[in-house]
């Protein structure tokens, strides 16, 4: 794109405003202004700043025409051999592949970096990126195959995500099988003039487009190219703020085929009808995540004979999704964007100056993964057990922290021992009252302990800062 249709753009979406800053700036600060325009998807902005079109916020309340209907989970048999068959024999031909978000920086947990690089476990500090990297090691181990890795990381700490990987030599993984993605982002606009807002003189105010933008991300980065000649057709997501995700799971992904579904999810029951966490359900006839502001208060409370809530189904954001169904959301779909009005700070172009607003000032863009789930064949809710799967770091303290992080990894690992008749001590509320670890690389499910104690290696007595590992 030249920088007439960069100017021929802009004055389509009436971005006065910016074509005169364009042309009071030196040559050097308006051509890397221009490199930065050239990446805007104007498309997308076309629709975005069109007053008629324009995105609404979340209402607390949905309109009065909307109808909610719960969705039935995967119904697993007593002996779910075919779906574990299944699952085993596609992980063991190549054709699942890892993709894991991770576009955060660590701020709320009191950490400046990436959220991937925080020390995540209760007695190595083991960052989240090596959790995972250990858990696939586990699992190439197990299937005797290299299971290829992408992870989607942000502009802001593509660098240093990739540095990290570097000075940890990849956690024991090939760098061949690693490839990393910078997610799209979009420009902030200001809410009262629709106008693109500067960060500074010679850039944007960019933001990520949100999980949504996956589908793009894969596609235009040669990410999916790079999979589908690796053999992968599956891809599971996960997020990076959940160490105790199952990232290669072969019975959720055989539920998954058996179901013949082009996009499939984990959900965990909801702990209370007011946690904050959006639930499967069917909106208007439609399958979607329906967020808690979203559900009317008398549906979220509703209960059923046995005194489970009827919408129960909570969003635990880990999915298998069928690479063909990628490939035809980034080609064809275009998938519902999410106006947010945030505070925003900016470079005001007529004060020539840095402006800190006092009260929320912009609108940013984004779109959810889940705005697929509406054109996707059979979509399939696989609930499993919370203790076992479900245990993110969102908050330095409080509900999803990383004390009750660290406090859901204990538990876990003290119920794998229990299993196998080694008793450790625990509070009333069943985490334990001293630190330890079982790396995955020593056992990453209750199984592979079973198999480690009948060797002999797992001790009788567990004591403070234990690490089990090989």
């Amino acid at each position: 794109m030249d920088s007439l249709d960069i100017i021929s753009w802009l004055e389509r979406l009436g971005q006065t405003r910016l074509i005169d800053h364009l042309n009071t700036l030196s040559d050097e600060f308006r051509e890397r202004l221009h490199k930065q325009l050239e990446t805007l998807d104007w498309q997308v902005l076309e629709q975005l700043l069109a007053p008629r079109t324009l995105p609404q916020t979340h209402a607390p309340i949905p309109p009065p025409h909307d109808t909610f209907e719960p969705v039935a989970p995967y119904v697993l048999p007593k002996a779910p051999v075919v779906e574990l068959a299944l699952g085993e024999a596609h992980i063991r031909a190549g054709k699942v592949a890892l993709f894991t978000v991770c576009g955060g920086q660590g701020s709320r947990l009191g950490y400046e970096g990436p959220k991937g690089c925080f020390g995540v476990t209760p007695v190595r500090k083991h960052p989240l990126f090596g959790v995972f990297a250990e858990k696939l090691l586990a699992a190439q181990g197990r299937y005797g195959i290299e299971i290829p890795w992408v992870l989607m990381t942000s502009p802001q700490n593509n660098h240093q995500t990739r540095s990290f990987f570097k000075e940890n030599q990849y956690f024991g993984l090939q760098e061949s099988q690693v490839f990393f993605a910078v997610q799209g982002t979009l420009p902030a606009v200001d809410a009262k003039t629709g106008q693109l807002l500067l960060e500074t003189p010679d850039s944007l105010s960019l933001a990520p487009d949100g999980t949504g933008g996956s589908f793009k991300t894969l596609s235009r980065s040669g990410a999916l190219s790079w999979l589908k000649l690796r053999g992968a057709s599956t891809l599971s997501y996960i997020q990076v703020d959940n160490p105790l995700v199952r990232p290669v799971d072969p019975l959720f992904l055989g539920a998954h085929l058996s179901a013949k579904s082009q996009y499939s999810s984990k959900s965990v029951a909801k702990v209370a009808p007011d946690e904050h966490v959006g639930v499967f359900a069917r909106k208007n006839g439609r399958f979607t995540i329906v967020e808690y502001i979203e559900l009317p208060r008398e549906l979220t409370e509703t209960r059923d004979g046995s005194g489970n809530l009827v919408y129960s189904a909570g969003n635990t954001a880990i999915h298998a999704l069928e690479l063909g169904f990628i490939e035809s959301v980034a080609r064809e779909a275009m998938l519902p964007y999410t106006r947010t009005l945030k505070k925003e700070p900016f470079w005001d172009m007529d004060s020539h100056a840095r402006v800190t607003p006092a009260s929320p000032n912009a609108y940013k863009f984004e779109h959810f993964i889940f705005d697929a789930l509406p054109i996707a064949k059979n979509p399939m809710v696989f609930r499993v057990n919370r203790a076992e799967e479900f245990s993110p770091v969102k908050n330095a303290t409080g509900v999803d922290s990383i004390e009750t992080s660290r406090a859901g990894q204990l538990k876990q690992w003290a119920n794998w021992l229990a299993a196998v008749g080694i008793a450790v001590p625990v509070d009333p509320t069943g985490v334990p009252t001293i630190n330890f670890e079982i790396t995955p690389l020593f056992a990453d499910t209750l199984d592979a302990l079973k198999e480690r104690f009948l060797e002999g290696k797992v001790p009788v007595q567990v004591t403070e800062g234990l690490v089990l590992s090989i």
